[in-house]
């Protein structure tokens, strides 16, 4: 096929489910479907299994089920004891639930900039210390976690980080997750490892952990020191079969994530020749865990290219996308200006979605020609642009004026 018809086909979706799923499901049906009974302090076999298998793989003390990411946001913020009047701090580039969790409950979120090539929480304490920071792995890249848990320990700030994105990524050696005060873990349908709908959040500090067992369970229904006192609780428990399904995807969980990754490197191979575009940025002996592969766009005129650049990619079947999300600081009318945030959102990023597609080699060469034949037009209309604004800058100036790359002068 000719390179200026070819097209990507129908690219195949990234499934993950299999028999152990299924052979576990079957065996969940065939009892209560929910360990949660009113006044019965047990969650359920496969409950209790999917946090005994959690605790053992990421290595942590305390590991609470919950029926999704967000629930366990919500149930994080509510041991953290976060209410009215208190201010928290949460990157403006994130998913909303990871500023709504703490809204909802009453407290005032500060939005924060991000650092330009990892995409995470990137600013300075003040002189008001928030009650706690929320802080996103965002696409799979791990935040400065270390120096991050250091500061908020030395202040008493309670650190949840929102884990969503990057399940078996490290810093220093060590999940992320697992870094802050308590971590919040997404199995939700188009993550790495998956059960339709579910979540997990993690803690070492077993007060945090019986406040998070109260925030899922109606409260009253807490073991230890919070049973039948006044904390409130919901019903965010995790059902079952959900569970059985997620203890199947955990075994084979870092598999999973490596084969993302693994498609992550193919897809940055791609661009190797493209002097437009950076890839990916990740910090040295660090694991990316890769939900969104993330690229930038590195000339000046960043939304121009950006916009013809992928809008062609698209009409060829490259399914890239432009930029990520809403910016939150945006999406909630604050009257100030995170610069860094907005230039990468609205100017230079550009998305794949990794946990979206399975590709094979055949797929990735085909995208491959398609990314280098675009390319090259785009450099060519570059290199174009930039002799037109030599020409230009060389006949400007002196007694005559401004002149345009004719020759006639700018009136």
């Amino acid at each position: 096929m000719p390179i200026k018809a070819l097209r990507l086909g129908r690219l195949p979706r990234y499934r993950n489910i299999g028999k152990p799923e299924h052979v576990n499901l079957c065996r969940a049906l065939r009892k209560p479907l929910s360990g949660y009974i009113g006044g019965v302090p047990s969650q359920g076999y496969w409950v209790n299994e999917l946090s005994d298998n959690w605790r053992a793989t990421f290595g942590c003390g305390f590991a609470v089920p919950c029926n999704s990411g967000t629930s366990g946001l919500l149930a994080a913020c509510m041991a953290a004891g976060i209410g009215t009047g208190d201010e928290v701090w949460v990157s403006t580039y994130t998913m909303s639930a990871t500023a709504t969790c703490a809204m909802i409950l009453g407290a005032t979120v500060k939005f924060v900039d991000i650092h330009p090539d990892y995409f995470t929480m990137q600013g300075s304490f003040s002189s008001k210390w928030p009650k706690a920071i929320i802080i996103t792995n965002l696409f799979g890249c791990a935040a400065p976690l270390k120096a991050l848990r250091e500061a908020c320990d030395t202040l008493k700030i309670i650190l949840i980080e929102d884990n969503a994105q990057a399940p078996f990524a490290t810093h220093e050696g060590k999940f992320t997750g697992t870094w802050g005060h308590m971590g919040v873990f997404s199995l939700n349908v188009h993550k790495h490892i998956q059960c339709g709908e579910g979540g997990v959040v993690v803690t070492d500090d077993p007060l945090l952990a019986d406040r998070l067992e109260g925030a899922i369970n109606h409260g009253e229904l807490a073991t230890g020191s919070n049973r039948n006192n006044d904390r409130i609780g919901l019903n965010l428990r995790m059902a079952e079969p959900i569970a059985a399904i997620a203890c199947a995807q955990l075994k084979k969980g870092i598999a999973l994530v490596k084969g993302r990754i693994d498609l992550a490197d193919a897809i940055t191979s791609l661009f190797r020749s493209v002097s437009f575009v950076d890839p990916p940025a990740k910090r040295v002996r660090e694991v990316h865990a890769y939900y969104l592969w993330a690229g930038k766009i590195n000339v000046p005129s960043a939304r121009h290219v950006r916009e013809a650049f992928v809008s062609r990619l698209q009409k060829r079947g490259a399914p890239f996308r432009i930029g990520y999300a809403p910016l939150l600081h945006q999406l909630f009318e604050h009257d100030y200006t995170l610069p860094v945030s907005e230039e990468i959102e609205h100017e230079r990023l550009f998305t794949f979605e990794i946990c979206g597609y399975d590709l094979n080699g055949h797929h990735l060469n085909r995208m491959g020609e398609i990314i280098e034949y675009e390319a090259a037009k785009i450099e060519k209309e570059l290199k174009h642009d930039e002799a037109q604004e030599q020409n230009w800058q060389w006949r400007s100036g002196g007694a005559g004026g401004l002149h345009r790359s004719n020759g006639s002068p700018i009136r």
